[in-house]
């Protein structure tokens, strides 16, 4: 039925008639890079196109299961060729636009694996929605933890863990490695590793 349900939406976006002054450009290329697990870049022509993901939020660099999901998407379109609808043009100039490879609807396959979140702020798809509710019910990957953090309020840093509310990470340092120190809501201090990792710091005794 979650199968069905994409391809019947592949269809509607690719035949639906709009007006020649709403076409939305439709491009076709070789994804040849995955910045994170709802950014990717798709080589069209001789051009690259950085593309955002339409419709799903991913774990933020450093957020639980961020580089599982940044993983799982590399695997359904790193180095295959892609179809992308475009929506609209960000404010850092990336291409907002539906990915699919073949018939699967990249931004339904990040939902229902439970690595993103349907992106509620800017997107009403009914059928996102659904997919969550049925990620969330199973359980499954980010659902899994007792209270999984959205990405827009980790980029905000303003977040509720358990009962306890934590109102802002305490602000990065940089220490003399020329890493970038964070501290989390419970005082412990890390950095992120080149795998995208969090490597705790060891407290001088």
């Amino acid at each position: 039925m979650k199968r069905g349900s994409c391809l019947l939406l592949f269809f509607l976006m690719m035949l639906a008639p709009v007006a020649a002054s709403e076409q939305k450009p439709i491009y076709r290329g070789k994804c040849v890079g995955i910045h994170d697990g709802d950014t990717i870049t798709v080589l069209v022509g001789s051009k690259q196109i950085k593309v955002r993901l339409e419709g799903i939020d991913a774990p933020e660099l450093g957020q639980d299961y961020s580089q599982r999901s940044k993983e799982f998407l590399s695997g359904i379109v790193f180095g295959q060729e892609v179809t992308v609808k475009e929506y609209s043009i960000d404010r850092y100039g990336r291409t907002v636009g539906r990915v699919f490879v073949g018939y699967r609807d990249v931004s339904c396959a990040m939902i229902s694996a439970g690595l993103a979140w349907h992106f509620k702020k800017y997107s009403s798809d009914v059928n996102l929605e659904r997919l969550e509710d049925s990620a969330r019910a199973g359980g499954i990957a980010i659902w899994s933890m007792p209270n999984p953090i959205a990405p827009w309020d980790f980029r905000s840093g303003n977040y509720k863990t358990g009962s306890q509310t934590s109102l802002k990470l305490a602000a990065s340092t940089s220490s003399s490695s020329g890493r970038v120190i964070h501290t989390g809501p419970r005082g412990g201090k890390y950095y992120i590793n080149s795998k995208g990792k969090k490597v705790y710091v060891k407290k001088k005794k």
